[in-house]
Formats: C-alpha cells, structure tokens, sequence
C-alpha cells in the first residue's frame, strides 16, 4: 500500500485494472489525474509499465498476471454470492470445504465473498449459521414461494418434495444477485449443494 501511494503522490503512471466492483468509486466532479490510467485488462496495463498498479478483482490473478503486483495492490470487492442447500445436520467443516474447492476451480477469491443465500427453513442449520458468523457473511434466506419464481435451470422434483422449492442454492442465489448468467449453477458435493453468483454493478 505504502509504495504505490508513493506513487500516486509522486505523480508516477498508476494503472487501474477494474473487473469487478462498483464502478462509481471516484466521487469527485473533476476527473482522475493524468497519470492514473484506467485499462481494460491486467495484460494492457502491463503492456503500458505503469510504476505501481490497483487491480480491482474477485478473480485469482494468474502466474503472468502477478508481475503486476511488484509494486501493485490487489483491491477484493465484495461481489461473490454463493448459493447452498444441504442436508440436515451438515457441518461447517464440511460446507466451508466445499466452499473452498468450488472457489479454487472457478480461481476466485474467498475474501470477495459477500452472502450465503439459502431457503427459510435453513435460517436455523447451525453448519451454515457457523460459517457465516466466522467470516461475517450476510445470510440471506427465501421463502419456497420466492424461490420457484427465479429461474431454474435445472428443477428437482425431489428438493419440491422436502422443500416446497424446485431448487434452493440456484434460485437463491439469483435473487440476491440479480445476475443473468451464474458462473456456476449448481454443484452437488457430498452434503452440500453449492451455486456461485456475481453481483453486477
């Protein structure tokens, strides 16, 4: 933080990579100095060698991305809701590992999560109330009826059955977002069922 301060200080060229985020983060009427140049991607920003970089993601940067960061700071906004429905009695070690892994193989960042979204009558399980109050997640919960409105691209009769609700984790976690497209619709793993959404902005 201290070095590309410095920078900003010092009029140097700071790039300012954006992909996630709300995008009206500059509340003042005159417009960015010269030298803080916003670019549309890490590897343009990197083609320009700027002195020091704010990169603006949920995403895990990759091994040729990192360069960026030699004097560079990776800002995480809060924009990754997740989706997840589990059996009775699952526990928090066991949903926080499915969280974990789900996030490794979409490569995004466990500190831009922002909510766990579920059904009403899982506003009680201990497992995801435990994961919550250990991260200081929102936990958001749907009534059945709120849930069948979404849209659901993969129904159960069988959640209809136990729930009320053709689906939990998918449609829930579209109501919080409001996002047209999910970067994961629904993974089942062991106990937990588990959707991945980004919030818009």
């Amino acid at each position: 933080m201290t070095p590309v301060s410095a920078s900003v200080v010092n009029e140097e060229h700071v790039a300012v990579v954006q992909e996630s985020g709300e995008r009206n983060w500059w509340p003042y009427e005159t417009a960015l100095p010269e030298r803080i140049i916003v670019y549309p991607s890490i590897e343009e920003a990197l083609q320009a060698k700027p002195q020091a970089a704010l990169v603006v993601t949920h995403r895990m940067l990759n091994q040729s991305e990192t360069r960026i960061l030699e004097n560079g700071i990776v800002y995480r906004p809060k924009v990754i809701a997740l989706g997840i429905g589990c059996n009775r009695g699952t526990t928090a070690a066991e949903i926080e590992l499915v969280i974990a892994e789900t996030l490794a193989e979409l490569s995004f960042s466990l500190k831009s999560v922002k909510a766990i979204c579920t059904i009403s009558i899982k506003k009680d399980e201990i497992g995801l109330i435990e994961v919550v109050e250990k991260y200081g997640w929102e936990f958001v919960h749907y009534e059945p009826e709120e849930l069948n409105q979404a849209k659901i691209e993969a129904p159960s009769d069988t959640v209809f059955k136990y729930t009320g609700a053709y689906g939990v984790s998918e449609p829930a976690v579209r109501i919080y977002t409001k996002a047209e497209q999910l970067e994961l619709v629904k993974k089942k793993s062991g106990n937990v069922t588990i959707s991945v959404g980004i919030i818009p902005f």
